[in-house]
């Protein structure tokens, strides 16, 4: 549970973009996203696509969705400024169903479009949008009708379950039941 890397938002109701995904480079994600702008116009995608490839300072050979390329990894600035501007972040998987960005996009407090998480106890009460890349367009309007109650019940959860104090909580309260 949590964030890493110095990760810092500054979530703002006045200056957010739609959302979309920055992050590592996989194929698994490289195919959701053009499975989601097929669902628009050509150029009327509202979401921003970025992929670096490499991890930290091991980085590789940088680029994003649009093919130009950048010659570092994503640094946490960047990134937190991303998350705190996106009303909607797309938390792709990367090497198994759960990926720090969940987690950063709550305490951003954006709305999270993701796969079918694993059943485990933190996931429970999420209020995540499991998306459909065969009709996104019912996820759109999904989105667009509850965005406000969504972001609402993102923040709500981030509190209770995923914080450092609800973690800190849930620490105490297993160490209690194991007697320690």
């Amino acid at each position: 549970l949590g964030y890493c890397n110095d990760y810092n938002p500054v979530p703002s109701n006045t200056i957010r973009i739609s959302g979309g995904f920055i992050g590592q480079y996989t194929q698994f994600r490289n195919d959701r996203i053009a499975a989601i702008k097929e669902s628009f116009e050509p150029g009327q995608c509202p979401y921003q696509w970025g992929f670096y490839k490499g991890f930290g300072p091991f980085v590789q050979k940088d680029f994003d969705s649009t093919g130009e390329t950048f010659n570092h990894s994503l640094k946490p600035p960047e990134y937190s400024d991303f998350m705190s501007r996106c009303e909607t972040i797309f938390a792709f998987h990367g090497q198994s169903p759960e990926t720090y960005r969940l987690f950063e996009a709550a305490m951003a407090g954006c709305i999270i479009v993701h796969d079918i998480l694993p059943d485990v106890w933190y996931y429970k009460d999420l209020p995540y949008i499991p998306c459909e890349y065969e009709n996104f367009g019912r996820v759109q309007e999904y989105i667009d009708k509850h965005k406000a109650d969504l972001k609402i019940l993102t923040s709500i959860w981030w509190q209770r379950v995923a914080s450092p104090v609800a973690v800190g909580k849930k620490i105490v309260e297993f160490a209690k039941k194991a007697g320690i």
